[in-house]
């Protein structure tokens, strides 16, 4: 039976969906009943409803990128190879990663200074995290997780390989002794 490519829509449009959402949700941050000043500014008019429309987004719309990030990984491993995902993740993530790292930590302190007119040394330290790509952080988290995982199942593999053999042969050894006079019962 040939390969074929399934393209599951429903999962494209609830991605683009939690994409949308992920609008509101931060749209709403100023509204926010609570909301410290000094970490996002804030608008006189809030609201307690802003703030469960932001909690009910919030709880699901995140873990739902990470289930799909790994029923789209099987997909493609099981259409290609281990390999092939892991160069992909790299080259769609890791590099991404390594270059908008550099270029997000430089700008958001003078964005975020312009916008409030705040102090925003608290950015250089990276506290508090890689701020707005902290999932692909955890996403590569994943990769090198998985990698880890699937080259120590390999050598368990071999291990426990080698293990069987040696037992075999032990008790082969042993079967063989037995079969000496000495050993049998009269």
């Amino acid at each position: 039976m040939e390969n074929q490519h399934i393209r599951y829509h429903g999962l494209d449009a609830l991605r683009g969906i939690a994409m949308l959402l992920g609008i509101v949700l931060h749209a709403a941050l100023p509204f926010m009943v609570g909301m410290p000043i000094s970490i996002w500014p804030t608008d006189k008019y809030s609201s307690e409803s802003i703030n469960v429309i932001f909690e009910f987004i919030h709880i699901w719309r995140m873990p739902l990128f990470f289930i799909l990030a790994g029923f789209f990984a099987k997909l493609v491993i099981d259409r290609y190879s281990w390999n092939y995902w892991w160069k992909n993740r790299l080259r769609r993530i890791g590099l991404p990663l390594l270059i908008f790292t550099p270029i997000m930590g430089a700008s958001i302190p003078w964005i975020w200074t312009y916008g409030w007119g705040k102090n925003s040394s608290y950015f250089f330290t990276l506290e508090g995290g890689p701020w707005h790509l902290w999932f692909l952080f955890h996403l590569i988290f994943f990769v090198f997780f998985s990698f880890i995982c699937i080259s120590a199942n390999s050598v368990l593999k071999r291990l426990r390989l080698a293990f069987i053999g040696y037992l075999l042969s032990y008790f082969n050894i042993f079967s063989w002794v037995a079969k000496f006079k000495i050993f049998q019962s009269q």
